[in-house]
Parts: C-alpha cells; sequence; structure tokens
C-alpha cells in the first residue's frame, strides 16, 4: 500500500485531505485484480474545543473488465 498524503489547514476548526493511493496484492481470488488505484478525501470540522467532526471517502478505480458481476 502507497498513498501520498496530501493536506491543507485553512482556519484553526476547518482542514482537509486528499489522498492518492495504489495498493498492489501478490495473492487474490480467482477473477481479482491484483493492482488497484484509489483516490480518498477527508476532512475535519472542529465544533468545540474537544468535539470535532472528522469523515473520509475512498473511491476506488477498479478495471471494468475486472468487476465481478452477480448472475441471478
Amino acid at each position: 500500500m502507497t498513498q501520498l498524503i496530501i493536506a491543507r489547514k485553512f482556519s484553526s476548526s476547518l482542514s482537509l485531505t486528499v489522498v492518492p493511493s495504489y495498493l498492489h496484492r501478490n495473492y487474490t481470488a480467482y477473477n481479482d485484480q491484483n493492482n488497484m488505484f484509489a483516490i480518498g478525501i477527508g476532512g475535519r470540522a472542529k465544533v468545540s474545543k474537544r468535539i470535532a467532526f472528522v469523515a473520509d471517502y475512498f473511491l476506488p478505480f477498479l478495471q471494468s473488465s475486472k468487476r465481478s458481476t452477480v448472475k441471478r
């Protein structure tokens, strides 16, 4: 797993991050990807001296030919 963390503190109560990521797995299940890229975003909003709202989200970029499909 490799990540480049890019962060910026906009004020004493707000900070944001962007995290591009690369994942390589040597052992995978049948028809699964060994390599995957993802982009993550996150933020922190300070509500009071001891309370803050923290959130993050990662969006994986999967190869369309490797996506598993559910057959019903």
